[in-house]
């Protein structure tokens, strides 16, 4: 079965690709607008090869929560910032929408383009300065803003409610094999080693089940290095 489940899915390297692709098209795609379309290819082709691939060759990957998603999503607010600022600096380039060349005397003379990022003038740059510092103001205080109207109660609240799973204790929700397996192992390390690794009530919870809850713990059941299926595979032979 491993050797036939393919690899595991990176879903970090995934992330990590998606957000380089997004901050370097906004960040020159105002100077490049070929970015855009390469940027928009790039995303379809991924959705492609990405669904393919987790159903075909990739092993099933964990529950994954939302925070991933969350802390991209975070990260993803900050790109327009760079499009707008940077593209201000850009449009304000007065050799090409203005026609303005500055001659040189001497090769050794600088060249004076009268393009400074610092300059505000009513022109084509105007817009995007506009909208950046409202970004700048979105972010600061979104939170804030937030907060705001859920005092004033103008939007829902987004937090979670608690449910009743109806699941037993600990060790009611522990499969009879992994229960029956930590209990020959504690056993067996009070009396060859001579140490505990749980208290005398845990032990006591663990030979008392007899039947387990209908909704058991699937995975590993606690933070023994050897309950994990992946460590027991890797060094079994050791």
């Amino acid at each position: 079965m491993n050797l036939y489940s393919g690899p595991e899915y990176m879903m970090h390297f995934k992330y990590a690709a998606m957000l380089n692709v997004v901050f370097v098209t906004f960040m020159y795609g105002l100077a490049v607008p070929l970015l855009f379309p390469l940027a928009f290819l790039f995303f379809v082709v991924s959705y492609l090869v990405e669904r393919i691939t987790l159903a075909y060759s990739y092993r099933k990957p964990p529950m994954y929560d939302d925070a991933l998603n969350k802390s991209a999503i975070g990260f993803l607010k900050i790109a327009p910032l760079f499009m707008m600022f940077f593209g201000f600096w850009t449009m304000g380039n007065r050799q090409i929408f203005n026609n303005e060349v500055e001659g040189r005397e001497y090769r050794t003379d600088p060249v004076i383009t009268k393009h400074a990022g610092y300059e505000i003038k009513v022109d084509q740059t105007l817009p995007l300065f506009i909208v950046a510092c409202i970004i700048v103001v979105f972010l600061i205080f979104t939170g804030l803003l937030h907060k705001l109207l859920l005092q004033c109660k103008l939007v829902p609240d987004d937090k979670e409610d608690e449910v009743d799973e109806q699941l037993g204790n600990y060790t009611l929700c522990l499969g009879e094999k992994n229960r029956k397996a930590w209990l020959i192992e504690e056993i067996h390390q009070r009396k060859t080693l001579g140490f505990k690794n749980v208290s005398e009530d845990m032990l006591e919870e663990l030979k008392r089940v007899q039947r387990p809850h209908k909704k058991i713990v699937k995975s590993t059941p606690n933070y023994e290095i050897t309950s994990n299926t992946k460590y027991a595979d890797a060094f079994q032979y050791t």
